[in-house]
């Protein structure tokens, strides 16, 4: 197995909306987004056997293909029942009255 070192710092926020303060690790300090810097802290991790970042990127495009789909056919079903909506309602357009010179109301054409 083999191990992997990820430097970066352990990062503090709290929103007016938290009562608690949110914790996260990221590679760069994140002070223009809110964060405090509490430490820098260095990650080792060992990666599983036979790990390979191409089966890893395969698996994230096909995650991402999934949610395409499910997000087009959610709005494609949107947009069915627009169309849907609107072939159902029926438009009778008011008759067109015509006035006289004068203002007063004229006769409807035929």
């Amino acid at each position: 197995m083999a191990t992997i070192e990820v430097k970066g710092f352990v990062l503090g926020k709290k929103d007016s909306w938290q009562d608690q303060v949110s914790f996260t690790f990221h590679t760069a300090e994140m002070l223009e987004h809110g964060y405090i810097t509490i430490a820098p802290y260095t990650l080792r991790v060992e990666l599983p056997e036979g790990w390979d970042v191409r089966t890893a990127q395969i698996q994230m495009l096909e995650r991402q293909k999934e949610k395409l789909r499910a997000d087009l056919a959610r709005r494609i079903q949107e947009i069915n029942e627009e169309i849907q909506s609107l072939q159902a309602i029926e438009y009778t357009p008011e008759p067109e009255v015509i006035s006289d010179v004068d203002g007063l109301p004229g006769h409807i054409p035929f």
